[in-house]
């Protein structure tokens, strides 16, 4: 496991309406840069959306989650950086 941390922060647990969610994460600092991927799933464990899939410098990052297209449910947010795998669930209701 790698000695860095990384923590998804949302401001809110659901979504309502039609509008979507920032996702706010942090590249540590101890990093000049690293991979970093943000994907959205489904309870079935399908890929809805990717939001981040690109190298990131050092410091704090914001993915905008679009929800418009999205059923009402519970979806899994996984980030992936440093060695590390974080998830958080979210839910959009209509």
């Amino acid at each position: 496991m790698a000695d860095v941390s990384y923590a998804l922060d949302r401001r809110r647990r659901g979504v309502r309406g039609r509008g979507g969610v920032s996702l706010r994460y942090t590249e540590p600092m101890t990093r000049r840069s690293a991979q970093v991927r943000v994907a959205v799933y489904d309870l079935r464990g399908r890929e809805v959306v990717v939001l981040v899939d690109r190298s990131l410098a050092a410091g704090r990052h914001v993915a905008q989650f679009r929800t418009a297209d999205l059923a009402s449910g519970s979806y899994v947010v996984r980030l992936e950086a440093g060695g590390e795998v974080h998830t958080e669930q979210i839910t959009v209701v209509w």
